[in-house]
């Protein structure tokens, strides 16, 4: 009877722990900075690379759909495409903003995400490809 009961117990911790690994939630607030951040270091890496090969960070019409799909002024001069496989988004899976002024590129949480204290973002010039970061 003791084994019988052993087993079932096995059987239910087995069962529990299979659904508690399997279920996903929504994420933490810190665990959302922390893939926003990975995210925005890739996206900087990135768009550095786009200009080594194009010559230029994207313009503001382009913004960060230039990294997924080749466009009319950088297609055929870089050997790296896509950038990215897919469009980037932030840590709760919102799309980032993107600015080209003309001076320097601003890539960044879009307002939603600023609101709720996650102003994360970095800016690069466009002449010297310097960049530096909020996080």
């Amino acid at each position: 009877m003791k084994k019988y009961i052993g087993g079932i117990f096995l059987i239910l911790v087995l069962l529990i722990g299979t659904r508690a690994m399997t279920q996903r939630g929504p994420m933490e607030p810190r665990q959302e900075k922390k893939a926003t951040v990975i995210i925005l270091e890739q996206l900087e890496s990135a768009l550095v690379a786009y200009k080594k090969d194009c010559g230029k960070f994207p313009t503001q019409s382009e913004g960060l759909k230039a990294l997924v799909e080749p466009n009319g002024s950088c297609q055929g001069k870089s050997m790296h495409w896509p950038y990215f496989k897919k469009f980037p988004v932030d840590g709760s899976g919102k799309a980032f903003e993107y600015l080209n002024d003309g001076k320097k590129i601003r890539v960044g949480t879009n307002e939603d995400q600023i609101k709720a204290g996650h102003n994360l973002y970095f800016e690069c010039e466009i002449e010297s490809s310097q960049c530096k970061n909020s996080f």
